[in-house]
């Protein structure tokens, strides 16, 4: 199994000290945390995750020491079913059930990827009070096309070429359905996860971890403090995943950044 994050384990847990280089000035980057829970099922089952739908309940500081707790509810020959839960010590930060197993073959899908200029052609992202050796070190993003209603971005996690590209690498760079918030209203909004769904098909074989993701992002809705949002992910011409998030919005101008 691929090991992005450097887990360590126990008879019952795996735990993790929170890694600065997936932090930004407001605490551990949320698609971090997914790749914790997805690369914890994944190491306990030996079986590569397909789904995982969790909630987020709390933050995570600079300084946290994770526990991640991944339990197997049903194990078949071809599926599992497992829970996960993600605490820090102060609060439990998410909430998780996924699906294990059920390899594929081959995937056949009648979509193609979004026409769009190459990483390179493409503005990069701004970070809001960047810290030293932190995410925007970590996860570099570059802006392809922004509409009212969708956001296209390239991604990828710089660094994590000596791994193959993995679910929980896919996890932790594809986290953008809430950045694109941002984008697509102007800067007026920005918008906070609430709860994730996450369905994983196969990357293509000694594809390196830090090789570019295409995220395509719509809204389905959004209204004055919540939004509906759905991103394909993609690795080349590959559809890699999907995700679907519930966010919070909040008015950009009623946000103060910590000093």
């Amino acid at each position: 199994m691929n090991q992005p994050f450097a887990l360590v384990r126990d008879e019952v847990a795996f735990t993790w000290p929170v890694d600065p280089a997936w932090c930004s000035w407001n605490g551990l980057w949320g698609g971090a945390v997914l790749g914790l829970a997805v690369q914890a099922l994944e190491l306990e089952s030996q079986r590569p995750v397909r789904a995982l739908n969790a909630a987020f309940l709390s933050a995570v500081n600079v300084g946290d020491s994770l526990t991640i707790v991944p339990e197997m509810r049903v194990m078949r020959k071809e599926i599992a079913q497992a829970a996960v839960v993600v605490d820090a010590g102060h609060g439990r930060v998410l909430d998780g059930t996924a699906v294990l197993g059920l390899v594929p073959d081959s995937l056949i899908t009648g979509q193609r990827p979004p026409l769009g200029p190459e990483p390179e052609d493409c503005p990069a992202r701004s970070w809001m009070k960047p810290i030293p050796g932190g995410l925007q070190e970590t996860l570099e993003a570059r802006i392809a096309g922004t509409e009212s209603h969708r956001v296209l971005l390239w991604t990828r996690c710089v660094g994590a070429g000596d791994v193959p590209m993995s679910a929980p690498l896919i996890a932790a760079a594809a986290d953008y359905p809430a950045f694109s918030v941002t984008l697509a209203t102007g800067g007026h909004y920005f918008g906070i996860t609430l709860d994730t769904a996450l369905r994983f098909f196969d990357p293509p074989h000694d594809c390196p971890g830090d090789s570019w993701l295409l995220l395509d992002n719509e809204f389905d809705g959004m209204a004055q403090n919540v939004a509906m949002a759905r991103a394909r992910v993609w690795l080349g011409d590959q559809l890699v995943a999907t995700c679907e998030q519930t966010l919070r919005l909040r008015a950009k101008d009623a946000f103060k950044p910590v000093s």
